[in-house]
């Protein structure tokens, strides 16, 4: 099984060839379960503006985390999100 650091470091270089590497500011990582009670990821990419946000992009993001997944033996599925810097500390404060 793949580590979170590990993922987290393949999602940012994924989402840095589909946005830009000026336009990602940094990946989150988080261990969760799914609908069916399945270990999966959270993956947050955090970009500098939502505008980006294609569904070309969005679809080419999620299967290659897919692909990656799959090919290192990790059956976790990889759920991915999105947000920018301002809602990601807003999220925060309210956990606070």
């Amino acid at each position: 099984m793949l580590t979170l650091k590990e993922v987290e470091a393949e999602a940012l270089r994924i989402a840095r060839e589909q946005f830009g590497a000026e336009q990602v500011k940094r990946t989150v990582v988080e261990s969760d379960i799914d609908s069916e009670g399945k270990d999966s990821l959270s993956i947050t990419i955090v970009l500098k503006s939502i505008g980006l946000l294609t569904g070309m992009r969005l679809g080419k993001t999620s299967l290659d985390l897919i692909d990656y997944m799959y090919r290192n033996g990790d059956d976790r599925y990889p759920y991915t999100h999105y947000a920018t810097e301002k809602e990601m500390k807003e999220l925060a404060a309210r956990h606070d």
